[in-house]
């Protein structure tokens, strides 16, 4: 097993961080959807109230996204791959 595998602080993948962005927007906009476009109504649920709920999470997701897990960009430890032909 590699070491780095074992780290907890490794780099995640460029699909997993858009995943996090996609799931934040997601969020806000089905919340926006059952806010203010839906007006079914349900005995014992308030769907604007379950829309205002998951546009809050979403905002939150979206906000941590970008300010907490979002500059991810190591600027000191890049590494740099140059091909070269091969000498026989």
């Amino acid at each position: 097993m590699e070491a780095s595998s074992s780290n907890p602080r490794r780099r995640m993948p460029e699909e997993a961080k858009a995943m996090y962005l996609g799931t934040a927007l997601g969020l806000i906009a089905l919340g926006a959807i059952l806010a203010f476009a839906v007006t079914f109504e349900m005995a014992g649920i308030n769907i604007s109230m379950v829309g205002v709920i998951l546009m809050l999470v979403g905002i939150i997701g979206l906000f941590m996204e970008l300010t907490r897990w979002g500059p991810r960009r190591r600027t000191g430890e890049r590494e740099i791959v140059r091909e070269r032909d091969v000498l026989s």
